[in-house]
């Protein structure tokens, strides 16, 4: 049985807001009206004076000083006054969660890298949870900083006095009896440094910060204070990631909230990952990615379980858990089912099972790479996780027999991958990075990838050829201007055979033929299977277009938003950025291939 059944929490949801509208004339008077229950809402004002005017007429019960929220509460009506008035960009309101629930490290790697003397030290990870047992020997005196935030739920943080927000040693522990069982858990995942029990980065300092009472409830203004309190120490203990095993149990991809994107976004600037549990409830089935999982920017993690027998060794062949939420927008697998760390009261362990236990071994992760490249954002790090992966595959009897593939973390590959020289920045490196691990791109010479290079019709279809594993045409291409020994000599045959060309002649292929954003579109959607898309939705690409299918169905799978949102530009030449990233965009949307088609090794979805 997993133990996944944990108490209940609550977070916010943002409603986007627009203009003030007066009480009517003749209203009725207070106390002729039933009333209402107060709601708890966090305001993101549009400037200072609009907090100024909100204090006048509602209840502020807290500020987000480097968010620049406001956490107040009033009546559902003066929220929808708000709604309509212009002084506030959007708010959110509370609605349920839960927190989602031995050789866990060794099949993503870890040990390997700490192996390399790599533990994550130097650095950072806080676990937003229901607090750590500071006292166990995992820990070994690691967890730098402490805070609690119970504002919401009016509880009680310890070693404080009775305030409902404490910073300082103490105020995340202790806990009743198991009460912090749950976060201590998902620290020890993070850094423990017992010796038959590691966690991913044995060296990693801990940041404890509790937001649950003895009950396991969680309002989700507390985590909000508590993101906005991370960011002014970012920089005191090198933080790196912050860990979220808790998420929403109604309304599953319920996914915009202003107030959250925020506070992921300014994390995201000052180098923090946000990662979180993708949710617990599928039950062997179809459901999407949990709050705040899928939101904009966070890292979303699912559970993976072994084959009863195999164990966790690295050799085992991962499935996604039955329980795993993946529809959408699921970015990491990592083992989640009998996970072993450590527990609460006293210095023992406990086996748990859900994607709280996944998304741990994703933080610690970040604490690993940290270092390995300085200028990264944490956005290029979760997609080096995601491009070094090892895929797992998960077919749905559902929605059109759905055949989706998720990365679980491997840990080595990531830790040893070396960029091309020139992949310094831009929409693209991600993608170029993605190239060069698979092979599907081997650089224009002196590891640099060459991303302004306009493409040519040689190299356009050598990307294709490798990115389907470079198989063995049946006979030559047969074209005159393809002689034997060339490095696109059998990818030329391929794409021939393949239907993804029929050259610029029946006798001539046309290698050193520059690459327009028609012909690129028609190569894709050949290779995809042909897959019928919306035609119209670009004024310059005529329906009777060759390539008028081709761009719709690009479209249509937000393969390409075009060069403006009325036009394709279909005659523009192509350089090797943007025909690396459509490449990169197609391997990660499972919609656009036709359900006959195998689809390459390295597609992730």
């Amino acid at each position: 049985m997993h133990l996944r059944n944990l108490p209940s929490v609550i977070v916010m949801f943002s409603v986007f807001v627009a203009g003030v509208v007066a009480a009517p004339m003749g209203a009725a008077m207070p106390d002729e009206q039933e009333k209402t229950p107060l709601v708890r809402a966090t305001l993101v004002p549009r400037d200072a004076r609009t907090v100024s005017l909100l204090s006048a007429d509602v209840d502020i019960v807290g500020r987000l000083d480097h968010l620049g929220m406001t956490t107040v509460e009033t009546s559902p009506e003066r929220l929808a006054q708000l709604e309509e008035s212009g002084m506030i960009e959007g708010y959110s309101i509370a609605r349920p969660l839960h927190l989602l629930l031995d050789e866990s490290t060794v099949t993503v790697q870890a040990d390997v890298v700490n192996a390399q003397g790599r533990t994550g030290a130097g650095s950072a990870v806080v676990v937003i949870d229901s607090g750590i047992n500071r006292d166990h020997p995992a820990f070994d005196d690691r967890i730098v900083a402490e805070a609690c935030f119970l504002n919401g739920i009016n509880g009680t943080c310890p070693s404080s006095g009775g305030a409902r927000i404490a910073v300082g040693p103490g105020t995340a522990h202790p806990c009743a009896a198991s009460g912090c069982r749950h976060g201590t858990h998902v620290a020890g995942i993070v850094g423990s440094s017992d010796n038959d029990l590691p966690g991913v980065a044995p060296g990693v300092d801990l940041v404890a910060v509790r937001i649950t009472d003895n009950s396991g409830a969680i309002v989700s203004s507390d985590v909000l204070d508590a993101l906005d309190w991370v960011l002014s120490i970012v920089e005191t203990h090198a933080v790196v990631a912050v860990n979220l095993s808790l998420g929403a149990d109604e309304d599953p991809g319920a996914c915009r909230d202003v107030a959250w994107e925020a506070a992921v976004a300014a994390l995201a600037d000052a180098g923090v990952a946000v990662v979180a549990a993708s949710g617990n409830s599928a039950d062997d089935g179809l459901l999407p990615v949990a709050f705040p999982a899928c939101l904009p920017g966070v890292v979303s993690v699912g559970a993976t379980e072994r084959s009863p027998g195999t164990g966790l060794a690295a050799g085992a062949a991962p499935e996604l858990a039955d329980f795993t939420q993946y529809d959408g927008v699921l970015d990491l697998v990592a083992p989640g089912v009998d996970i072993r760390s450590a527990d609460t009261p006293g210095s023992g362990f406990v086996s748990l099972d859900g994607t709280s236990m996944a998304a741990p071994h994703v933080a610690g992760a970040f604490a690993l790479l940290a270092g390995t490249q300085t200028a990264w954002s944490p956005d290029r790090f979760a997609e080096l996780l995601r491009t070094t992966g090892v895929m797992v595959e998960r077919f749905t009897a559902l929605e059109g027999d759905r055949h989706e593939r998720y990365p679980e973390v491997r840990l080595a590959s990531a830790i040893t991958f070396d960029p091309f020289d020139d992949a310094l920045d831009g929409y693209w490196v991600a993608a170029a990075d993605w190239a060069k691990h698979t092979g599907v791109s081997n650089g224009v010479g002196g590891d640099l990838f060459g991303p302004g290079i306009t493409l040519n019709r040689a190299q356009a279809v050598t990307f294709l050829w490798r990115l389907m594993g470079s198989p063995e045409p049946s006979e030559s291409s047969g074209f005159a201007d393809v002689p034997d020994g060339q490095y696109y000599t059998e990818a030329v045959a391929w794409a021939k055979e393949a239907g993804i060309t029929v050259g610029t002649s029946p006798t001539t292929f046309g290698p050193g033929g520059l690459v327009s954003r028609g012909v690129m579109a028609t190569f894709l959607w050949r290779l995809a299977g042909e897959s019928s898309g919306a035609l119209g939705v670009f004024a310059d690409v005529p329906d009777n277009a060759f390539f008028a299918d081709a761009v719709g169905w690009m479209a249509e799978n937000e393969i390409t938003t075009g060069t403006s949102t009325t036009t394709f530009s279909p005659e523009d030449l192509v350089n090797r950025a943007q025909m690396i990233t459509f490449i990169w965009r197609l391997v990660n949307t499972a919609s656009a291939w036709d359900p006959a088609v195998d689809v390459p090794e390295t597609a992730m979805f």
